[in-house]
């Protein structure tokens, strides 16, 4: 997972997704001792979180640019009343 590239929101909450998948998955596993099923479910959880934060982010962002594209101006948003 070192690889896969992670600049900006979107590919940070794909990211981030991934590896709260593979956490659970792990955490599943019959060979799994108890302390170590808390850990993994823990490690998913904040990869959880990271993967919200990262998804608003990226709204945020695609709305921004979305305003940007009607209104001209990406630092502001606002129409121009002239």
């Amino acid at each position: 997972m070192d690889s896969m590239d992670r600049s900006g929101a979107l590919a940070e909450a794909r990211f981030s997704a991934l590896e709260a998948f593979l956490l659970l998955v792990r955490a599943e596993a019959p060979d799994a001792m108890r302390q170590e099923r808390v850990e993994e479910i823990r490690e998913a959880l904040g990869a959880a979180r990271a993967l919200v934060v990262a998804a608003g982010c990226a709204l945020s962002q695609s709305m921004d640019h979305q305003r940007a594209e009607v209104h001209g101006d990406p630092r502001n948003p606002a129409p121009s009343h002239r």
